[in-house]
Order: C-alpha cells, then sequence, then structure tokens
C-alpha cells in the first residue's frame, strides 16, 4: 500500500455519515426504479455481487474505489467505498457527442497527461464524488437487499438501497405482457437531500441522470456476465448508457 492510498483509506474512515434531515432547508427526494432479468433472483444476486467488487468495473462514468486490503474481497456491513465519477471518461463523451468528435484521440492525450491527470484526480476525489458505508447486506435469502448511506465528501445525504427478488407471472396480463420461465425485478430506492446550491443544481440537470445510468448499467453488466439481459426497466432508454 503506498502512501497515498493509506491516506486516503484513512481519511475515508474517518468520513462521518449523512443522514436525511427533515428539518433541513432542502426538501427529502426519493427516485425508485425497476430493472427486470430473465433469470432468478438468487443467480442474479451473486452475478451482480461479484460485478460490484469488481477493482476493474465501471458503471457508465462510475467506478467502485475500495480500500486496498478490502479490494476484490466480499461485501460486509460497514465496508466504506468511493463512487469515482471519471472527469476524464465524461469530457471525452461529451466531445464524442459534438461537432468536435475528431478531436478525441487528442483531448484522451491531453487528460492522460501526468500534470492535467493529477488534477482532474483531485478534482474527481473532493468535488465529483460520492462515498458511501454498507449499513444493510442480506445476499443470502430473498429478498435480497444492499443498503449503503453517503458519506461527508458527497454533494447529498441519503441513502441508495437495493432489492432483488424472484418475480411470479400476473394471471391477469394482457397477451402482450405475459411471459415463461424465470423472471427477477432489482428495485433501486434513491433517496436524497442536497447539501448546497450546488448539488441543487447538479441533481435536477445531470447528476440524476448519470445516477440512473449508473444503476442500468450495474444490473446489465451483471446480466450480460451470466449470458442473461435486462428484459424491461423504467430507466428511460436515452439515461441507460
Amino acid at each position: 500500500m503506498t502512501y497515498s492510498e493509506q491516506g486516503w483509506a484513512q481519511r475515508l474512515a474517518r468520513r462521518p455519515n449523512l443522514w436525511l434531515k427533515p428539518w433541513g432547508s432542502n426538501a427529502i427526494k426519493r427516485d425508485v426504479h425497476c430493472v427486470e432479468v430473465d433469470c432468478e433472483a438468487e443467480k442474479l444476486v451473486q452475478a451482480f455481487h461479484d460485478k460490484m467488487i469488481d477493482p476493474c468495473a465501471h458503471f457508465g462514468l462510475i467506478s467502485v474505489r475500495r480500500p486496498c486490503l478490502r479490494t476484490g474481497k466480499p461485501f460486509r456491513l460497514n465496508d466504506r467505498f468511493q463512487g469515482r465519477y471519471s472527469l476524464k471518461d465524461s469530457i471525452i463523451r461529451a466531445i464524442r457527442k459534438s461537432m468536435f468528435g475528431g478531436l478525441e484521440p487528442l483531448a484522451n492525450a491531453v487528460c492522460s497527461a501526468f500534470g492535467v491527470r493529477q488534477v482532474l484526480g483531485l478534482l474527481e476525489d473532493n468535488v465529483m464524488s460520492d462515498y458511501g458505508e454498507i449499513v444493510e447486506l442480506n445476499l443470502t435469502q430473498s429478498p435480497y437487499r444492499l443498503k449503503y448511506v453517503y458519506l461527508v465528501g458527497s454533494p447529498i445525504a441519503g441513502s441508495s438501497t437495493f432489492v432483488i427478488k424472484d418475480m411470479e407471472p400476473d394471471p391477469n396480463a394482457p397477451p402482450e405482457e405475459t411471459w415463461t420461465g424465470p423472471r427477477c425485478r432489482v428495485t433501486q430506492t434513491f433517496e436524497y437531500q442536497e447539501l448546497n446550491f450546488a448539488a441543487m443544481s447538479s441533481m435536477a440537470t445531470w447528476a440524476l441522470k448519470i445516477h440512473d445510468e449508473v444503476v442500468y448499467q450495474q444490473v446489465s453488466q451483471s446480466a450480460d456476465s451470466m449470458g442473461h439481459k435486462v428484459v424491461a426497466t423504467d430507466i428511460p432508454k436515452e439515461y441507460r448508457s
């Protein structure tokens, strides 16, 4: 473990929880989405766990950073992590979608330069990231559940909760909505309260879109790793990738 990694892990361990405050100046908000996959919940929850602890995984613009001694290890209660937003990937994505797409190689080289990479890293760690602590963890029996609360350093207070459980066909559903075979549903509940005006502005414009993309990518990548797929979701297609 390097000195910088040790210092980061120590700072992570000291970060207080950011609990919701109903009496706060900003209102508490809730964003709930469902993603359905064509397999049993027991199978998906294992793939989901494996994907979430994979140190090489990226979910849209976000990667999960954990202390060295916990990297790649199974989750446990009170594990802490950083959801690190990649400014480099965000810049490259914006250029790729613009009329300046031909400048992508140049932008990639500039963002990868040593000094620039350091500055971007400081901004990612101190301005653009979420920090969390796992406070509920049930990966052994249905309904499977994982919940983490946000820590100081995040722009919001609150929590994110994943619940995975099997689905049963609705006998009253119209023919076009019937299905056979196993199916499970992931319900993700995001309760949050912005801490300042900048967080309010970002959540109202782009940050919530990024959050929804991350949720979709976490589930879809887990399904893909098993050879299964997402068969339904209420996340708008524009926010999925």
